[in-house]
């Protein structure tokens, strides 16, 4: 009996060593339902165009364009259609368009001057107001599309913990930014302390469509500072608009001031030696002027 089992062990096969199961490969062509990460990247990328388009009405009513707000637009409307399709590939595709969203927002000349100055000459609190919510939903965005992209590359959904952490995040950083700016010194203004200074220099922001104050007071001798908030061109020159059309006027005692061009750089006129009121306007856009008041 021993001998018979001991061949039987002998000619009994071994049991077969399992693989290791491999995962499935990604079907990139296939749509998928969103997970809660790609379901906040739509609405928050629903809201971004809407407000892109709404971006672009002021530069149509005054007859100019800035491409990179133009550029802004056309990317958020972009990522809306890739998320709307729900192919895996789609999320892929929409997180660099995000990252550029979130690059060119913060590369706009006036938008680092509006998050530090609350109170600033660009709209004041509200316009602070709107551009941190409008940054917030660009980090919530391309956060979102971040984490998507990487569950569909894991093939698994990331744990609840994540997507709290994220929200907490971008909530607390919005949230934080309006109650810092809410309590901030006002920052001075034109008309009730006098010129903004730059350096000791007066200073005046241009703004897409035109000077973002009618006139400003500086002393006899001193320079002024264009700062331009946007990459839009203006040719300014010393005159007036009369019935819709620009006319260059000398005006004595004025520093030459002849097709300067403004355009995303900031520009020095000056020195005003001499006291009196001078006027510049820009030849490009209807009734663009600045009053200059020399005492």
């Amino acid at each position: 009996m021993s001998q018979v089992k001991e061949k039987d062990s002998l000619t009994t096969s071994p049991a077969p060593v399992s693989e290791p199961a491999k995962a499935s490969p990604i079907k990139w062509a296939t749509r998928q339902r969103p997970s809660a990460f790609g379901r906040v990247a739509f609405w928050v990328s629903v809201v971004r165009t809407l407000g892109g388009i709404a971006g672009l009405v002021p530069f149509l009513l005054s007859g100019s364009m800035s491409p990179d707000v133009l550029t802004l637009a056309l990317c958020a409307l972009a990522t809306l259609v890739l998320l709307t399709t729900r192919y895996r590939w789609a999320t892929l595709l929409a997180t660099p368009l995000s990252a550029y969203i979130l690059y060119v927002t913060f590369n706009q000349p006036f938008a680092l001057f509006d998050l530090a100055n609350p109170y600033g000459p660009n709209g004041g609190f509200p316009f602070f107001i709107v551009g941190v919510v409008a940054f917030a939903l660009s980090i919530l965005l391309l956060g979102c599309l971040i984490a998507a992209s990487l569950e569909i590359l894991a093939q698994r959904t990331s744990p609840r913990w994540v997507f709290a952490a994220l929200m907490s995040l971008v909530a607390g950083l919005m949230i934080g930014s309006i109650f810092i700016g809410a309590i901030s010194a006002s920052s001075a203004s034109a008309s009730t302390n006098g010129p903004i200074l730059t350096n000791g220099v007066p200073t005046v922001h241009v703004g897409a469509g035109g000077f973002v104050q009618s006139s400003v007071t500086i002393s006899k001798g001193q320079d002024l500072l264009l700062i331009s908030d946007s990459t839009v061109q203006h040719d300014l020159v010393l005159g007036a608009w009369q019935n819709g059309q620009p006319v260059t006027q000398n005006e004595p005692g004025a520093p030459a001031i002849n097709n300067v061009v403004l355009n995303g750089q900031n520009v020095t006129l000056g020195p005003f030696t001499t006291a009196g009121t001078y006027h510049v306007i820009c030849v490009i856009h209807r009734n663009m002027s600045l009053t200059v008041i020399v005492q």
